[in-house]
């Protein structure tokens, strides 16, 4: 890999050559990486060195973080949710703790001021036209439907509520409970749980 710095129109421009590929970047700018308008470089060199694409959802990482170092051995493929976790958890410039200065936190107050929130004057989910056109629905309902309504629903069962429940063993944790939240959180969930080491 050949690194060159050339004097281009006032900019200072930084170019690295790969396989007879010129690649370059310009400083200053927030995208660091090296690019021949095309590709970056560091996608391009892993790309050519593994004879294969970058597979789907992945992202090429820097080891050392220094993205002009684009030699193969300082690159790694990644998911990009292992490559967010990767940097959230090692980034140097972690503020987690650290406290605002009274200085910055008057500057983010005057950069809030008169911007107007997203939610202004909305009260829930549904617009105020459709809660209205829903309940306009229900006022309509005939004295014959709603004796019909009113009749099946005395004919349904009344859940649960007050009966009391079999009691049940998980036989892979040893704990006692009722039928149904032994159902929903034991047996084939704990069996998994056990099985899998969560």
């Amino acid at each position: 890999m050949k690194r060159m710095t050339k004097e281009n129109n006032s900019d200072t421009h930084d170019w690295q050559e790969y396989n007879g590929d010129e690649f370059h970047r310009i400083k200053g700018r927030d995208n660091d990486y090296f690019s021949n308008n095309i590709e970056n470089m560091h996608t391009y060199v892993w790309e050519t060195f593994m004879e294969t694409d970058i597979p789907n959802g992945c992202v090429i990482h820097h080891v050392d973080l220094d993205k002009s170092n684009n030699d193969i051995s300082n690159l790694v493929c990644m998911t990009k949710e292992e490559h967010f976790r990767w940097h959230t958890k090692n980034r140097p410039s972690n503020r987690k703790g650290c406290k605002h200065s009274e200085e910055s936190k008057l500057k983010m107050s005057k950069a809030q001021k008169g911007r107007i929130p997203w939610n202004k004057g909305k009260t829930g989910v549904y617009s105020p036209d459709k809660i209205k056109q829903w309940s306009e629905a229900h006022k309509n309902i005939s004295e014959e439907t709603r004796k019909k309504m009113s009749e099946s629903a005395k004919k349904r069962p009344p859940g649960n509520k007050g009966k009391k429940q079999q009691v049940v063993t998980c036989p892979h944790c040893g704990k006692i409970g009722g039928i149904q939240n032994m159902n929903r959180y034991h047996f084939n969930n704990c069996k998994n749980r056990r099985q899998y080491g969560q």
